[in-house]
C-alpha cells in the first residue's frame, strides 16, 4: 500500500475487488485507506477451488455497499455464476462463525463423510494459511 502499491495509483472512484484471504484487521484497514482516497472496496472471498477458478464457475460471496457490489457485477459474474452479496455488517458476522460456511454445507457431505479426499480439492498450503489467520484473528 506504499508509493509502489495500489494506493499511488488509485483514482478517485476506483473499486478494488479483494479476492485474497486476509485477516479482517488487514481487510478493514484496506478499505478505510481506500475511502480516504475516494475509492472503494468490496471484500469478495471464494468458494469451490482451483478448478472451478479455472472454469470460471467460482461461488464468489460480496461483502460491501450495495451500490458499489452492483456496479461491479458484470465483473464477478464473468468469474462465476453464484455471486451472493451478503452486504456489510452481515458478511462480518458470517465470516466470524460457521453459519455460512460453504464447506460445512457441501464439501462435508459430498466428500469427508464418504470417506473422498479428491486431490487438488484443498492444499494444505491454503489451510494453514486458513487455521494461521483464525489463529490471528482469536
Amino acid at each position: 500500500m506504499g508509493e509502489q502499491g495500489i494506493m499511488a495509483g488509485l483514482k478517485p472512484g476506483s473499486t478494488l475487488i479483494e479476492m485474497s484471504t486476509i485477516d479482517p484487521l488487514t481487510s478493514r484497514e484496506v478499505a478505510a485507506k481506500l475511502e480516504e482516497r475516494g475509492g472503494h472496496m468490496l471484500d469478495a472471498p471464494v468458494a469451490r477451488g482451483v478448478p472451478a477458478a479455472v472454469a470460471g464457475t467460482l461461488s464468489i460471496f460480496v461483502g460491501g455497499k450495495k451500490k458499489v457490489y452492483e456496479e461491479c457485477l458484470d465483473i464477478l459474474k464473468a468469474m462465476g455464476p453464484d455471486i451472493f452479496h451478503v452486504g456489510e455488517v452481515l458478511f462480518e458476522a458470517l465470516g466470524a462463525g460457521s453459519a455460512g460456511s460453504f464447506a460445512r454445507q457441501n464439501q462435508i457431505g459430498q466428500f469427508v463423510l464418504k470417506g473422498l479426499f479428491p486431490e487438488g480439492r484443498f492444499s494444505v498450503d491454503y489451510m494453514m494459511k486458513d487455521l494461521g489467520l483464525a489463529l490471528e484473528t482469536a
